[in-house]
């Protein structure tokens, strides 16, 4: 009936989360936007997605190509996991708005 394609063993498990990684796309606004790098940012620029350096916790960063931190991007378990698999994410700038900057973030 029903389930059939899911009890085929362990390895049905692998390759799902690097697929779903693959595909990972999401519009997001920017958490604790940096407000002096707001104003020069413009629609389409790609910010690069990292880790903050001097943290542990895992803080997802979106930065210019300056290596001046834009802001971050929280809430997104899923795509934490995806990084610390390997994947490699940017954010395209669809808009700022006052202190607000909304992203589009998928695979580099």
């Amino acid at each position: 009936m029903s389930g059939g394609g899911s009890g085929g063993g362990g390895g049905g498990g692998i390759p799902d989360p690097p697929s779903d990684c693959a595909r990972f796309t999401k519009e997001v606004v920017l958490s604790s936007p940096n407000p002096a790098v707001l104003p020069a940012l413009t629609v389409g620029e790609i910010l690069v997605l990292q880790f903050e350096p001097t943290s542990n916790q895992r803080v997802i960063q979106a930065v210019t190509d300056a290596g001046i931190v834009a802001g971050s991007v929280t809430g997104e378990a899923g795509l934490r996991t995806c990084m610390i698999e390997g994947h490699d994410y940017v954010a395209e700038v669809l808009g700022v708005q006052g202190g607000s900057c909304r992203v589009r973030i998928r695979v580099a």
